[in-house]
């Protein structure tokens, strides 16, 4: 199993053959590259650039990649996916898997293919063509409709699950992650450890995950817990600093400027959450008792935040 992140172009005949020399057991092997196309949504684009977490972003295509090795006879896996700035016509991802036959060589590619395309901890930013009428701008995108629908094709639902609804909390049992747009995976990795745990739950084949909806057009992308039991979330799509209380269900929503495009949060030793502010090309900073917002070196207070109960409720 090769996994690797990276900047540089790759060679992806160079790394077929490096997986199948001296092999005389395969029998088939299948390659997948993805390139960068020259438009999105029908508009021309200068480039993309996809940002990971380093560590992370390896364990989880990993964690993936065993998946399919447990669940298709493999001979071998390849998995490279670059970061960065990419340019259209460049590569950007290949997946090389290799079997005995066909059939499972084809299958472990795709289902692995869907996992990268809806999963995996990378987020794009498209940088569209400027021209005589626009300026350039960026726009941060996420996974599609459509490649949510092939994914789920691999696990499908188990009979009696629910899907939550907007404003409350369901508890069902799944076997597979949600859909990124359901759920941000950050959130699901810290928090369903802890309720599992607390509930006491019995071995099961599949473990009891809560899901805690957030409101439509969030579109968080990164979480971390505080040490009172609460998580502060960076909500890119509209502009915030989450601040969300499982035990109550209430929602605090921090305006941190126009513009604002937050991505990751850490919690400093004071308690207080930063934000990595893409948009406005600042560190930010969240005071949690007056609730202020402090960006870069220059202070300034922000909009008084706005409180949203939550109903929590147990789905069957």
């Amino acid at each position: 199993m090769t996994i690797r992140l990276q900047r540089e172009k790759f060679d992806a005949a160079a790394e077929v053959q490096r997986l199948a020399r001296g092999r005389s057991d395969i029998g088939a092997v299948v390659t997948f590259t993805g390139l960068c196309r020259g438009e999105e949504n029908g508009e021309p684009i200068a480039a993309l650039t996809l940002e990971h977490y380093p560590g992370m972003a390896e364990a989880e295509i990993a964690r993936h990649v065993e998946a399919a090795t447990s669940r298709w006879s493999l001979l071998g896996v390849t998995v490279i996916h670059r970061h960065g700035r990419i340019t259209p016509g460049e590569d950007i991802v290949l997946v090389v898997t290799a079997s005995s036959h066909r059939h499972d060589a084809f299958a472990a590619a795709e289902f692995l293919m869907d996992y990268l395309k809806t999963r995996a901890p990378f987020w794009k930013q498209v940088e569209f063509l400027a021209d005589c009428k626009t300026s350039e701008r960026k726009n941060w995108v996420g996974a599609k409709a459509a490649d949510d629908s092939a994914a789920e094709r691999w696990t499908p639902t188990p009979p009696g699950a629910t899907r939550p609804n907007d404003g409350m909390i369901a508890t069902a049992a799944r076997a597979r992650p949600p859909r990124k747009r359901e759920m941000n995976a950050m959130i699901r990795s810290l928090i369903a450890p802890a309720l599992v745990l607390a509930a006491a739950v019995t071995t099961s084949e599949a473990a009891q995950v809560s899901f805690y909806q957030l409101p439509s057009g969030s579109s968080p992308h990164d979480v971390a817990a505080a040490a009172d039991g609460t998580v502060w979330y960076s909500g890119q799509g509209q502009g915030i600093a989450g601040h969300f209380d499982p035990a109550t269900g209430k929602l605090e929503k921090i305006p941190l400027g126009p513009g604002a495009a937050p991505h990751g949060v850490i919690i400093g030793p004071d308690g207080a959450p930063w934000f990595t502010e893409g948009g406005q090309n600042a560190i930010a900073r969240v005071d949690p008792a007056p609730r202020r917002s402090i960006s870069g070196a220059c202070r300034r207070n922000s909009p008084a935040p706005t409180s949203t109960p939550r109903r929590s409720t147990s789905a069957a």
